[in-house]
């Protein structure tokens, strides 16, 4: 799902990582979420921060890096690479949106 998906993503990009931080980044709870990552074997334990309250760590296993077809997390595409790879170089113009000032008027 793709709460899962961004979920994974920020732990692979942030790890080690806890779950407020991730909450952090989504806006969202995803109590769910992770333990269906670590039901998959997606996503681990990896100890517990040096925080008051010491929040369990999270990171992503061996099998993560498999199914995704990485040797190393060295091998996750960067920033430039994703927006090269997902962005269109040209976009589309949009046309403008109408506000208040710009609506056209109903006759009366």
């Amino acid at each position: 799902t793709a709460p899962a998906l961004e979920t994974l993503a920020i732990i692979a990009y942030r790890q080690p990582i806890t779950r407020p931080d991730v909450e952090a980044v989504r806006g969202v709870a995803i109590d769910g979420v992770l333990q269906t990552l670590m039901e998959r074997g997606l996503v681990k334990i990896s100890g517990r921060a040096e925080i008051p309250g010491r929040p369990l760590l999270y990171e992503t296993t061996q099998f993560f890096l498999d199914h995704f077809g990485l040797r190393n997390l060295d091998e996750l595409p960067n920033v430039e690479e994703l927006r090269r790879r997902y962005l269109p170089v040209n976009p589309r113009p949009q046309p403008p949106v109408a506000t208040e000032q710009t609506a056209p008027t109903s006759p009366t």
